[in-house]
């Protein structure tokens, strides 16, 4: 039997988009991967920036004047007091319709913790998700998003919710401190949870939020003093991050005139 050449190459043209698409898939799921991974890897660097910031700013603000921080008493943090900022659970539940629930109220804190915890999160509003990506994470370029939605949904709501601060005893200790005495190496911990909003590949590399662990990540943003929850931020993935520094507190041995 006789084989017509022009039938045969109609024959191969189906297979050549096959054989392409099942090396693209692959191919594209890990450069998404990549994408990914280099916003975790520039999410982590942020957050240590931040933890150094926190620490630098707790051994001055820890032991500073009481007449700048309402009268609170020195080298004490109080994580009792709360502050005015709105919480960004029920903004998101707003926006997106109201699914999901978000937590009320705001960051938690007195003066001298609310003073460390505007340090540490300036840096982080680079690293924030604009309102935009934490409702929906349909391109890389959604995921990369603008500094300054960035840094507007970050400086004013984000951050109260998915940042907590604590001092532990010690580096790497899992108990924490609210005194402190002269001459004491102060341990500053930031811990944030990074949004992943890379489409496809960020359901494998990260959590929802309810499933964000280890178990330790959602205790210290509550202790940290982060607000509420992100309950309202469906669909969204998260990696939960921690750093730390330790600096010597700079203390003064005299009161000041206004104690």
């Amino acid at each position: 039997m006789k084989i017509n050449r022009t039938d045969t190459l109609k024959a191969d043209q189906g297979a050549a988009y096959v054989e392409f698409l099942m090396a693209f898939i692959p191919f594209f799921i890990m450069f998404l991967g990549m994408v990914q991974m280099c916003l975790m890897y520039a999410g982590d660097l942020v957050v240590q920036h931040a933890a150094s910031r926190a620490a630098r700013a707790a051994v001055v603000v820890l032991d500073d004047d009481p007449q700048y921080y309402d009268g609170a008493e020195r080298r004490r943090i109080d994580v009792s007091g709360s502050s005015s900022d709105g919480a960004l659970g029920a903004v998101i539940a707003l926006f997106s319709g109201g699914g999901g629930g978000g937590g009320g109220g705001g960051a938690s804190g007195g003066p001298r913790f609310s003073a460390i915890r505007s340090a540490a999160s300036l840096p982080l509003a680079s690293i924030s998700p604009s309102l935009r990506q934490l409702m929906r994470s349909d391109s890389v370029m959604t995921a990369i998003g603008s500094p300054e939605t960035r840094a507007a949904t970050g400086v004013f709501m984000y951050n109260d919710s998915a940042m907590g601060v604590t001092f532990p005893t010690a580096p790497g200790a899992t108990s924490y401190r609210e005194t402190f005495d002269h001459g004491d190496q102060v341990t500053t911990r930031v811990t944030y949870l990074f949004h992943c909003g890379v489409p496809l590949v960020n359901r494998m590399m990260c959590r929802s939020y309810g499933a964000v662990g280890p178990s330790e990540v959602r205790d210290e943003l509550e202790r940290g003093g982060a607000s509420g929850t992100l309950g309202g931020a469906l669909g969204s993935y998260f990696k939960g991050m921690r750093a730390e520094a330790t600096m010597p507190l700079q203390s003064a041995h005299y009161r000041y005139p206004s104690e």
